[in-house]
């Protein structure tokens, strides 16, 4: 079975810690919530399980971009879409199933966005290296 849970608002760095230290499988524009997608969730859980997937439950963590945007105070270009869903899988680390899915582990999303902010806020190109 696949539940979606929102990140609760008051304990947003606690788990956002958590996704980081575990560099959690992350994906940033995923439809959950719709029909379509919900049609989709047993299929899911079937291709997690062929990538080892242990868990017996499928928990889906998300928050809006708006969360996003005020807890990490990105602006500007570096700023998500305030309805956007940002999802998080924990518990599968399979880096073909990442690949395959076109998933980031959260510490990267992080870690990018970081380096997009300071341009914005220096108002300069972003240096990735």
């Amino acid at each position: 079975m696949v539940t979606t849970v929102k990140v609760p608002d008051g304990r947003l760095k606690e788990y956002f810690d958590k996704f980081l230290s575990e560099s959690v499988l992350t994906y940033v524009g995923l439809d959950i919530h719709s029909p379509e997608a919900k049609a989709h969730f047993s299929e899911f859980e079937e291709i997690l399980k062929k990538f080892g997937y242990s868990n017996n439950e499928v928990i889906l963590y998300y928050v809006t971009g708006a969360t996003m945007n005020s807890f990490f105070e990105y602006t500007g270009d570096n700023a998500y879409q305030p309805d956007t869903l940002i999802v998080f899988l924990p518990g599968m680390k399979d880096i073909t199933f990442k690949l395959a899915t076109r998933g980031r582990w959260f510490d990267d999303v992080i870690a990018s966005n970081l380096i997009k902010q300071n341009a914005v806020d220096c108002n300069c190109a972003p240096d990735f290296r």
